[in-house]
């Protein structure tokens, strides 16, 4: 079909790859043949498998599924010997990573080696002309990018992303920078989060300073106004391969389009059901909506005229909510930490491994967020009931806890930030109890 939706080549063959320097490896049968922009074959094989034609002429072909692969040119003559194992595509300045058992190296366009078999990884030359590669056996700092000549031009460890797009890329090893094809900074400064660029739009999607923004690979970051980028299944949207606009979601539930310059493209109704992750807020936090609207002494006072029962709190990172006034069996911490009295959990927030892992700033973001709620309700409390001891109750002991207490008519009122890490996981939870 061409860029009119014409067919061109009617349908006959049962798999077909895109054309590339005109020429297109199609599947008959079991095996892999390459057709002109007519669809007549060029070259025939049988292949099993064929790779693209590169801009030096060449493609990586296999005769059959088990035996080497080699480089044929365009007339279909074997133009590099079939003897690697794996061969991958040739990049525009004439070099083509190959692997023999386990180690990868470079070969020139009639298969002499730049670098003989040596790293654990190369992957493909991007337009950049870059290759990334991991060197075997150096897990810290074995990673980077070469030349076409097999000279290292990037250096870094495992936080230095093996996408490269335009002469930029992201290292995420000591705070989050780009280099340039060279391995010197790119921007001043560091990033929160940043996603990889994209080559057609020229930008990406990067958060610096608290605020979300468009980081454009010659203009710089540019900020906007909005709550967060989409995510899908906790990964940013941004600007996607070919789209040129990457979506983010508005204070008013929008969700807007913005260029590479950050300028407002187009914008969906409000009431958008997408939820907050990156920048979960009072609303998100708060189970109880009277403590987020000054109701927290209204709550108190009920808690200390309840009748009391047996309660230990629940954590989100080790057993999950759960009755906190009914705990059958409780063994081990919970049977040594029963309280009697009456409990609200006013707040909560719990970071699953995989968000926090790829947005670190959450902790910070999330433990300053119940820092200040909790600062905000004991000064409510303290103006009511007097001011209270500092950290002589906890509910249930976590990686780090803060409470206020007042004595209240024989009973003890308690407010608690209660923090807790797990495996890779956090929680924060505001609380607020009457003990007897």
């Amino acid at each position: 079909m061409n860029a009119c939706g014409d067919v061109v080549v009617e349908p006959r063959y049962r798999e077909a790859s895109a054309f590339s320097h005109g020429l297109a490896a199609v599947r008959a049968g079991r095996r892999f043949h390459y057709v002109d922009t007519a669809g007549d074959i060029a070259i025939a094989g049988p292949f099993k498998p064929a790779g693209p034609f590169s801009a030096v002429g060449l493609a990586a072909v296999r005769t059959g599924a088990d035996r080497p692969a080699g480089y044929i040119d365009r007339e279909g003559r074997m133009a590099v010997e079939p003897r690697f194992d794996e061969a991958l595509a040739f990049g525009a300045q004439g070099a083509a990573p190959v692997r023999v058992g386990d180690r990868w190296g470079l070969v020139d366009t009639v298969g002499g080696w730049i670098v003989e078999p040596r790293y654990a990884r190369i992957d493909e030359f991007g337009e950049d002309g870059r290759a990334y590669r991991v060197e075997a056996g150096r897990p810290s700092d074995g990673y980077g990018y070469l030349d076409a000549a097999g000279r290292t031009a990037v250096r870094g460890g495992p936080g230095l992303s093996p996408v490269m797009a335009c002469g930029l890329v992201r290292d995420d090893d000591a705070g989050l920078r780009f280099l340039d094809r060279a391995g010197r900074p790119a921007f001043d400064g560091r990033f929160e989060w940043a996603d990889d660029f994209d080559p057609l739009s020229g930008a990406c999607v990067a958060r610096r300073g608290g605020r979300w923004g468009v980081l454009d690979a010659v203009g710089g970051f540019r900020a906007v106004p909005f709550r967060e980028p989409v995510t899908v299944s906790g990964d940013v949207v941004g600007f996607g391969p070919g789209q040129g606009v990457a979506p983010f979601l508005d204070r008013d539930g929008t969700v807007v389009f913005v260029n590479r310059a950050a300028e407002v493209v187009a914008r969906l109704g409000a009431g958008s059901p997408l939820p907050a992750v990156l920048s979960r807020g009072p609303a998100e936090h708060f189970l109880v909506p009277e403590a987020r609207d000054g109701g927290v002494v209204g709550l108190a006072t009920g808690l200390l005229a309840a009748e009391p029962v047996g309660f230990f709190p629940y954590s989100l990172v080790f057993g999950g909510r759960r009755s906190v006034t009914a705990v059958p069996g409780a063994g081990g911490e919970g049977g040594a930490r029963l309280h009697t009295g009456s409990l609200l959990v006013l707040a909560e927030s719990h970071v699953s491994e995989e968000l926090w892992g790829a947005y670190g700033f959450l902790a910070d973001q999330e433990g300053e967020a119940f820092a200040a709620y909790f600062t905000d309700l004991a000064g409510q409390l303290a103006g009511h009931f007097g001011e209270p001891e500092h950290d002589t109750v906890r509910l249930r002991i976590g990686d780090g806890n803060t409470a206020r207490v007042w004595h209240v008519n024989g009973r003890r009122l308690v407010l608690e930030v209660y923090s807790q890490c797990g495996d890779g996981d956090f929680e924060h939870q505001l609380r607020l109890a009457a003990l007897a």
